[in-house]
């Protein structure tokens, strides 16, 4: 994977609010360990969608790997279909990824739901 220069941002910049929802680990049963919650940049009025991730429970379910190159790929693309990744913070506990807001949850959650889409929708 080629070199990635991602944003380091700065908790303090965010006003963190309510949760939109919560995340399990889907190999491991070791149980939640983040939270996507609406924030606030103080300096620009833009909301996104602020995902903080338990920074213990991702290393016990060894998960680092998966979590870094999470934050490489989204740092990578710059796809009109795919939401944009503004940066990344931390604190002593939790890894925080900046990621644009979109309303409506996520298209795997709707898709459980419906089951599949019909040809026409999926086109």
């Amino acid at each position: 994977m080629e070199s990635v220069v991602v944003k380091k941002l700065s908790l303090t910049d965010y006003q963190l609010g309510e949760t939109l929802g919560t995340g399990k680990l889907i190999l491991e049963k070791t149980g939640s360990f983040g939270r996507v919650r609406i924030a606030k940049n103080k300096t620009t009025g833009k909301f996104v969608a602020m995902k903080s991730m338990k920074k213990y429970e991702i290393m016990k379910s060894k998960q680092t790997d998966h979590i870094m190159n999470e934050v490489k790929i989204l740092g990578m693309i710059d796809h009109p279909f795919i939401i944009t990744f503004d940066g990344f913070t931390q604190d002593e506990k939790f890894l925080y990824l900046s990621l644009e807001l979109i309303n409506g949850g996520e298209l795997f959650t709707y898709l459980r739901t419906v089951g599949k889409f019909p040809v026409e929708q999926a086109q």
